[in-house]
């Protein structure tokens, strides 16, 4: 769904939304789509982790609804990627996405059995990818380190993950928004 110009919205250290900002499943005119809907839980920066209560850097945005809400791809690319089980670590089942120019994306808490793509695979924008997973009770072998059911998005650059939240903005995404 489009917004008129003077539609203002509200994401934790973003301002506002540029003109023209897409919704899961819409591309932007610079080639991007909403990855998932739900609500921002837990975003980028210094955060004490919720399971083992250690201080470091959150490398991405945490967005929570229920298990099996869509993933999307944030953008046309290759999938590196996809990977089930618990060898994944914190993030259990994942999916990477290279978008060329040194930018990848990473969706982390897949729900088993979900991911659509395959290593190698050409994806587009708003392409489903996969299902949010993280509940450890329902999905003890894909959720990683995970409290409850949310995808785990990071944007990364020549390897340095960035604030997702920022970076799709700049794309014309608010990330989450339904």
């Amino acid at each position: 769904r489009a917004l008129t110009d003077t539609t203002q919205a509200t994401v934790p250290g973003v301002e506002t939304a540029p003109a023209g900002w897409c919704d899961t499943g819409s591309v932007t005119a610079q080639g991007w789509a909403n990855p998932a809907v739900g609500r921002l839980t837990s975003p980028f920066g210094p955060r004490v982790h919720p399971v083992t209560g250690v201080i470091g850097t959150h490398t991405g945005d945490d967005i929570a609804n229920r298990c099996g809400t869509p993933l999307r791809a944030a953008a046309a690319g290759i999938v590196l990627r996809a990977a089930p089980g618990p060898y994944q670590g914190r993030t259990g089942n994942q999916i990477i996405i290279d978008h060329g120019g040194g930018i990848t994306t990473r969706y982390g808490h897949a729900l088993t059995g979900t991911m659509t793509v395959r290593p190698g695979d050409l994806v587009t924008a708003g392409q489903p990818v996969g299902a949010m997973g993280g509940d450890p009770d329902l999905d003890p072998i894909g959720a990683g380190s995970s409290t409850g059911c949310h995808l785990h998005f990071e944007v990364n650059i020549q390897g340095t993950a960035v604030n997702p939240s920022a970076y799709l903005l700049a794309q014309g995404v608010v990330l989450g928004t339904d």
